[in-house]
Formats: structure tokens, sequence, C-alpha cells
């Protein structure tokens, strides 16, 4: 069965992680320009850390990004889960 992405940004996010994973990061590079060209919506002041989503590769700096993530996702890409939990329950 084919993954489900939300957005957009989420399908260039997650394969920008995969490339980062197998060590392309030539691939991996592409996919986080792909992922700043498209548009999103800017994250509320409600949601704790963006500063540090924001310097997770790949980044989360919208909506977009968090739509669909969970807490061991963000725990995955190198957040601490506390904060990961924390930015999940923002968002509500």
């Amino acid at each position: 069965m084919a993954d489900v992405f939300p957005t957009v940004r989420r399908y260039y996010l997650t394969k920008a992680y995969q490339a980062g994973e197998t060590g392309d990061t030539g691939l991996r590079g592409a996919w986080l320009a792909k992922q700043a060209a498209e548009p999103g919506t800017a994250l509320g002041a409600s949601v704790p850390y963006q500063s540090d989503l924001a310097a997770l590769v790949p980044p989360f700096t919208t909506v977009e990004d968090l739509t669909g993530s969970s807490v061991d996702e963000l725990v995955r890409v190198g957040l601490p889960r506390p904060k990961a939990q924390a930015v999940i329950t923002a968002l509500g």
C-alpha cells in the first residue's frame, strides 16, 4: 500500500528525511529545496519550540509540515521527546 501524505510539503519533507537516512545528501538537498519552494501556513504563536523545529533536518516550519506528524516522528528527526510532545499537544 502506498503512503498517503496530507500535504505536498509533508511528502517533500518525508522524501528529504529518507534520502538523508540513506546518506544521499544531494537528493536530500533537492527534496529540501522542493519543500522550501512550496508555500505553507506560518506556525501560530501557540506552537512551542519553533526555532528547534526549524533547525531540524528536514525543517518543520509550517502548519503543513506538521500536519499528520507524531511525537515519534519528531523525536526520530532529533527533537527531544518532551518538546515533541508539547508541539503535538499544541497542534491539538
